[in-house]
């Protein structure tokens, strides 16, 4: 009789054991192992965390970060968001060797480069001035250069008093504020050939403008101008790698670092490329430069292209006077006093058209130098006729 009791207690403890097994007294602590319920956690998806959805990170959406948009590093497409281009466009981003916007559409923008600050082209960085280049001339981007210092000469930002680069910095705003405004893209700009020897200085202007705009999705920041001739790639990384990383902390936008020998010889970042999910690389030129060819920027745009990194032309203009037929720097120093040549400038028009190479000209000023687009009495506030623009504002207004 015993044996027959044992046995039946035995049987009684095990369908026991098999009802708690089932779940009737799982209290919520009981081990799991890889395989039950879905991926080896305690909720009721099947991934590896603690929330509802079906990924490994605590968002509601299906991707491996922490925002809920689907893309990573907090970038949102900013459709809708805004008023004018930018509002149709959203915030830029980069895919591969191409330059999209908030739709994932290939842009390219057209616009105008203002003049150094502090050298005479201040007097243009106001909203008047941004809101009628973008609602009669049909500009969608402004760029705002910063001044830091040009040729090593004891002026520019960094050898002003704290009160003056107020003044400077209050500027680049004016024209940022006005960008917004007018619905249109802006480039803030750290116009400098040296940024590597004045990186805290940069590092405490992105700090201050990325807290202040970066969430707008018309921003577009770019680090270093032009790097000097003899600065290496490594040093313009290095540099580029620290300042992005500052600018990351408020700001997804698209970030365009300059390349070796005055941002002309962009190819020589291929190799070595910016380990950043927004940047661009910057590619300048000058029509009728003895340095720049159109085969030679055709070259190094086409390897970057080959290197799948995107391209944007911050800036180009016109160097000399051949353009015209006139000696460089007669006539107050404004090369184009006749009209400028189209069979030599628009090749390099057609070139960044068939890439969708985005570009800014330089520059919207009244300077005595062959690419200025005013003459000296225009008016500080826009609204000029054809008659207070040089041939090449006249030209260049076409292109948009």
């Amino acid at each position: 009789m015993t044996t027959v009791k044992q046995l039946i207690l035995f049987i009684l403890m095990t369908i026991i054991l098999v009802a708690m097994g089932a779940g009737g007294c799982d209290d919520g602590n009981a081990t799991r192992f890889p395989g039950e319920n879905g991926a080896g956690d305690s909720d009721s998806d099947s991934d590896s965390d603690s929330d509802s959805d079906s990924d490994s990170d605590s968002d509601s959406d299906s991707d491996s970060d922490s925002d809920s948009d689907g893309d990573s590093n907090g970038y949102t497409s900013a459709i809708g968001e805004y008023d004018g281009y930018v509002g149709d466009h959203g915030r830029l981003r980069t895919d591969g060797y191409k330059i999209v916007d908030g739709n994932g559409d290939v842009i390219q923008l057209k616009g105008m480069s203002l003049f150094w600050p502090l050298w005479g082209g201040e007097e243009y960085f106001n909203k008047s001035v941004v809101e009628y280049v973008a609602d009669d001339w049909k500009t969608t981007l402004i760029r705002a250069p910063l001044g830091v210092e040009n040729n090593n000469q004891d002026a520019g930002y960094i050898h002003q008093s704290s009160s003056d680069r107020e003044k400077m910095i209050g500027w680049v705003e004016d024209v940022v504020d006005g960008a917004i405004d007018a619905g249109i893209y802006v480039i803030i700009d750290w116009h400098d050939h040296w940024a590597n020897e004045h990186k805290s200085e940069a590092i405490d202007f992105f700090e201050r403008m990325g807290k202040k705009y970066g969430d707008y999705p018309h921003v577009i920041w770019e680090v270093w101008n032009e790097p000097e001739y003899g600065v290496q790639w490594s040093t313009i990384k290095s540099y580029a790698d620290e300042v992005v990383e500052v600018i990351r902390k408020h700001s997804p936008n698209l970030i365009v670092v300059g390349t070796p020998e005055y941002s002309y010889t962009t190819h020589k970042a291929k190799d070595d490329p910016i380990d950043d999910f927004n940047v661009a690389y910057t590619h300048h030129f000058y029509v009728d430069n003895d340095s720049h060819t159109l085969k030679g920027s055709q070259a190094y745009i086409q390897s970057m292209i080959d290197g799948n990194l995107p391209v944007f032309v911050t800036e180009w203009g016109f160097e000399v006077s051949k353009l015209s037929g006139n000696k460089a720097y007669e006539d107050g120093g404004i090369f184009s006093i006749t009209p400028v040549d189209d069979n030599v400038v628009g090749p390099w028009i057609d070139w960044m058209e068939e890439n969708n190479l985005s570009w800014a000209f330089w520059s919207l000023s009244s300077q005595t130098e062959p690419g200025a687009a005013l003459k000296a009495d225009a008016s500080t506030t826009g609204g000029w006729s054809d008659d207070d623009l040089w041939p090449a504002g006249i030209y260049i207004k076409e292109q948009f």
